[in-house]
């Protein structure tokens, strides 16, 4: 058996972690394709969920390349707005957690449309 050099452990270990990054990001996708009003409710109830999704979604920024949210044109970023606001209209105020939102949407649109 071939010893691996510190850098090869290095990029194994990087490998690795992108790719559990994308297990998740397609279960979760899978599960928000399943139940999407159950898991939009939880996404605004719950921060592990929305926290887990926005670290995947930076990854997926910094890895492949994704658009940030905040660079797409003006007319998308609308739209995304208006949707994530009538979703959770009267249940969240915050504006920081409705672009959080907005971006974890964005994620699993991803995951929905091309395979990792």
């Amino acid at each position: 058996m071939q010893k691996l050099s510190p850098m090869d452990k290095y990029q194994e270990a990087d490998h690795r972690w992108k790719e559990l990054l994308w297990k998740i990001g397609r279960r979760e996708t899978e599960e928000f394709e399943a139940k999407s009003m159950l898991y939009t409710d939880n996404l605004i109830e719950c921060n592990a969920r929305r926290e887990l999704m926005l670290w995947i979604y930076r990854a997926l920024i910094m890895y492949k390349g994704l658009t940030k949210v905040e660079d797409l044109e003006t007319e998308v970023k609308q739209k995304m707005w208006l949707t994530v606001k009538d979703l959770c209209a009267g249940r969240v105020e915050d504006k920081q957690k409705l672009i959080d939102i907005c971006k974890v949407f964005y994620a699993i649109e991803y995951f929905l449309t091309n395979p990792v």
